[in-house]
């Protein structure tokens, strides 16, 4: 049997307070509220000016009261990895602009290989954990 094509569509996000993380996902990322109930907003939009980078998203947030969020450690390494990550054209501008806004952002360092790309943890409104990288103009994504 033939898998038909699919597409990665929507990211489910779990939030506390749906009102403070849609107002922080438009503040902080761009991306506006096109749809909402009682317990959902759906986000959708470009998250980028530059043409390069411009991929539409869409995002639904989802109120909870479930603790768990969207962050888990490497057994191996002990690394903290986030589910979703951002690139950017230009992470030290990225950190700044997101410091710049008040969000709880790790410390930008060097990659801890050759082959990774430079990058950063950072958190929404509701804790969930968000990363961000840039390659170096050097390495291939």
């Amino acid at each position: 049997m033939i898998i038909p094509g699919i597409r990665i569509n929507t990211i489910e996000i779990p939030v506390e307070k749906l009102d403070r993380a849609t107002e922080w996902y438009r503040d902080v990322l761009g991306i506006a509220c096109v749809w909402s109930d009682i317990s959902h907003a759906l986000l959708d939009g470009m998250i980028s000016t530059s043409e390069a980078f411009a991929i539409g998203i869409r995002v639904l947030l989802v109120e909870t009261r479930d603790v768990s969020r969207l962050v888990f450690s490497n057994s191996k390494t002990k690394v903290i990895h986030s589910v979703i990550d951002f690139q950017t054209e230009d992470i030290d501008i990225f950190h700044k602009y997101l410091k710049s806004k008040n969000v709880n952002v790790d410390v930008l360092g060097l990659p801890g290989n050759d082959w990774a790309p430079r990058g950063f943890g950072f958190f929404d409104s509701e804790g969930n954990r968000l990363g961000a990288y840039s390659y170096s103009s050097n390495q291939e994504n």
